[in-house]
């Protein structure tokens, strides 16, 4: 399996994330799970794990999805990988402090 499990002190960042790749995905690239894997270097799966939190890609397969994006003429900026800036860090709980 690819990517490697959360943590809670990056739980936040990764929700983040796979929202950021679900729109990329869908909105930006209007291609399958299956196709984003293709691209990725992963099963369909793992992008099914990324979209659902249980896991985050590593720097290889988001720099595949980059080269990807630059292919086909889609600029990607750091903020569509992390769409929101998060205003304080998780605690235990899961609730900001």
């Amino acid at each position: 399996m690819c990517g490697y499990p959360l943590d809670e002190v990056y739980a936040l960042k990764h929700i983040l994330l796979r929202m950021s790749i679900r729109r990329i995905r869908k909105d930006l690239f209007r291609i399958s799970q299956a196709e984003l894997g293709g691209i990725a270097g992963v099963t369909q799966a793992t992008v099914s794990r990324w979209e659902a939190g249980r896991l985050v890609p590593n720097l290889l397969e988001l720099e595949r999805i980059r080269a990807e994006a630059k292919r086909r003429g889609v600029r990607l900026k750091p903020d569509d990988f992390f769409i929101a800036k998060p205003s304080a860090a998780p605690t235990k709980e899961g609730v900001a402090a």
